[in-house]
């Protein structure tokens, strides 16, 4: 079990070797949301396309391609990851990432609405029960039987 740091005290980092799940699998994302509750943050990312429907309009159509699980200690440090790999990127790239003003029009809306739904999922949901830890656990160690290791970098 992880040791509980202390104020002051240093972490120091054992080297792991990483391995890679059999069902690992990489995906193409242009969209993500959001499910949360009081134990965990779920972040399901997929990709977004338009198709036509009815009367010539276009549709838009999500797909989930995956989602991922995180603790709320685990969100806020893959926020500060994904923070310090957009400003290494910016800055190789010698300038700002830009998001077009029609998006970022569209976002203050729709951060808003986000933002008040996320406060009533909170507000109504409960821990998760012992069983749906149980079952998470085994789910989690019927995925942990088949592993493949990854070679080292040479």
């Amino acid at each position: 079990m992880a040791e509980e740091s202390k104020p002051g005290a240093t972490v120091t980092q054992v080297p792991a070797r990483l391995i890679r799940s059999k069902d690992f699998r990489v995906v193409f994302s242009n969209t993500f949301r959001f499910r949360v509750g009081q134990a965990d943050i779920g972040i399901a990312f997929g990709y977004q396309s338009e198709i036509p429907g009815p009367g010539g309009q276009e549709q838009t159509i999500l797909t989930d391609e995956v989602e991922v699980v995180l603790t709320p200690m685990m969100l806020k440090l893959f926020q500060l990851a994904i923070s310090d790999n957009i400003e290494t990127l910016e800055t190789v790239l010698g300038k700002p990432i830009e998001i077009p003003q029609s998006i970022l029009d569209g976002l203050a809306e729709q951060r808003a609405k986000a933002k008040a739904e996320l406060a009533a999922q909170l507000q109504g949901s409960a821990p998760r029960s012992d069983e749906a830890r149980r079952a998470a656990a085994a789910n989690k160690a019927a995925h942990d039987k088949e592993w493949t290791e990854i070679p080292p970098d040479k």
